[in-house]
């Protein structure tokens, strides 16, 4: 059973600015290191089609981390609610710009990316036509994504289905283990 948060009538989530390259520097540079390492590798077997086997693996993770860039083009940075008006700034690519709406325009879901390696979830948020992926390889951490996630249903009065509460329980106990 989940313990019942007190959710405060104000919600205020702040953000350093990290523009797109920031942002995206990482996976580029974690692209060229597995292309480097796998030619590395390569000098040093006996293989004939190595060639191939550089390209194809450069494909496939190059279609994987061009996925990851085009999903954080578009990147929140802070997030203000009363319970009624809503303010997010964001960023579109390195571009600021901002919206003010109310809660009932937004829709928010939980979307589990578990892998073998362990837990990990996204918050999808939709506002205006726009949908942004709110996940942990940026500032934000599952507290502050359970955070944004229950304020919202909370003050749409929508309901928490077992999935989403399945999740909710997953972020609990990883918070439980890495506090930090």
């Amino acid at each position: 059973m989940l313990p019942m948060i007190m959710i405060e009538p104000i919600i205020a989530i702040e953000h350093n600015y990290t523009s797109f390259y920031d942002r995206v520097k990482s996976l580029i540079l974690l692209l060229i290191g597995t292309i480097s390492l796998v030619g590395i590798f390569s000098m040093f077997s006996i293989k004939d089609n190595i060639g191939t086997l550089i390209i194809a693996v450069s494909l496939a993770l190059g279609f994987l981390i061009s996925i990851k860039i085009y999903r954080n083009k578009l990147y929140i940075f802070s997030f203000y609610c009363d319970s009624k008006n809503t303010k997010v700034y964001y960023l579109n690519g390195s571009k600021e710009c901002s919206i003010e709406t109310t809660l009932e325009n937004i829709e928010i879901n939980f979307r589990n990316t578990t892998t073998r390696s362990g837990f990990d979830c996204e918050v999808i948020f939709s506002v205006e036509k726009l949908e942004f992926v709110i996940n942990k390889d940026f500032d934000w951490n599952f507290g502050e994504m359970r955070k944004l996630f229950e304020y919202v249903k909370t003050y749409k009065e929508e309901k928490i289905t077992e999935k989403e509460k399945m999740i909710i329980e997953s972020i609990e106990n990883y918070l439980r283990k890495r506090p930090f």
